[in-house]
């Protein structure tokens, strides 16, 4: 895979085109963890436990123990905000701390736990709080369940407007699992970051107009960027994350540009991936576009 390519695929990279040191990957917090001190504002601070009382101490669902339980599931939720009428709160943060809170179980579960797992949230969530968290987490499932079939179908693209092409189609799977306005509300700065990075790339690859030219219509094309797009300064600790993901980056190609069999490719890359991440880190680590 030469630099282009690499490049085009990371920016396209399906879990999202964001940077990573803009959303930095939150410490591990599956839907298993001990009892944190819940934040104000937040479904899991306005959650009620008490009605758990029995399943807690046996949750099944059938003859299956479900892979979750009800303590679990208002963990996993621990970061998504409610506003001050108490109303379920949508944005960028909100898709972050699904990602966070359910990365052990992203598009892993079957309809009969999948349905368990919303009761659990209705119950713990009564009103209409709970209902629009329980079909918001319902629709993230099966999106992430869907991420693969949808990358096996489309090759890497070779240039910036195929992979503008390409973004579009991103961009119309998520509508179809959220909605217009969800989808707009929880993937809008990522579309913004991935169609200003590959549009950046468009113009740096024409060479029929000036330099002077081509650094105004790049100024042009920063100017319109929505506020908070592109990131701040990194963190020692973020700059870190970029190193080991580099590192990580090197070894990939490698093993692209090998005469490896692609089946073979592929075990690699995924071995690669438990290597150098760790598992809450991984769908960042495939949606990371570097620096630069």
């Amino acid at each position: 895979m030469n630099a282009l390519r690499w490049l085009l695929a990371a920016a396209l990279a399906t879990a999202g085109a964001l940077i990573a040191y803009v959303y930095w990957p939150a410490a591990d917090s599956s839907v298993s963890s001990s009892q944190p001190a819940f934040e104000a504002n937040t479904l899991a601070a306005v959650w009620q436990p008490q009605t758990f009382a029995e399943e807690s101490r046996a949750e099944t669902f059938g003859v299956e123990r479900a892979p979750f339980t009800p303590e679990g599931v208002r963990q996993a939720l621990k970061q998504v905000r409610v506003d001050e009428v108490g109303a379920l709160v949508i944005d960028h943060d909100t898709l972050s701390a699904l990602r966070a809170g359910f990365a052990e179980l992203a598009g892993r579960l079957d309809e009969h736990h999948l349905a368990r797992l919303q009761e659990i949230i209705r119950t713990g969530l009564p009103g209409a709080v709970g209902e629009q968290t329980a079909k918001l987490v319902a629709d993230f499932h099966r999106y992430e369940a869907a991420l693969p079939e949808f990358e096996a179908q489309y090759p890497t693209p070779a240039d910036p407007a195929a992979a503008l092409q390409h973004l579009d189609q991103l961009v119309a799977l998520r509508q179809g699992h959220f909605g217009g306005d969800i989808a707009e509300r929880l993937f809008g700065v990522e579309h913004a970051h991935a169609r200003y990075t590959l549009e950046s790339m468009r113009l740096e690859s024409l060479n029929d107009i000036a330099p002077e030219e081509k650094a105004a219509l790049q100024a042009s094309l920063k100017e319109r960027l929505p506020a908070g797009v592109l990131p701040d300064k990194p963190s020692a600790e973020q700059l870190e994350w970029e190193r080991r993901y580099m590192q990580f980056a090197r070894e990939k190609q490698r093993i692209e540009s090998s005469l490896l069999p692609q089946d073979e490719q592929r075990r690699q890359i995924d071995l690669l991936y438990e290597t150098h991440f760790r598992e809450h880190e991984r769908d960042r680590a495939r949606s990371y576009v570097p620096r630069g």
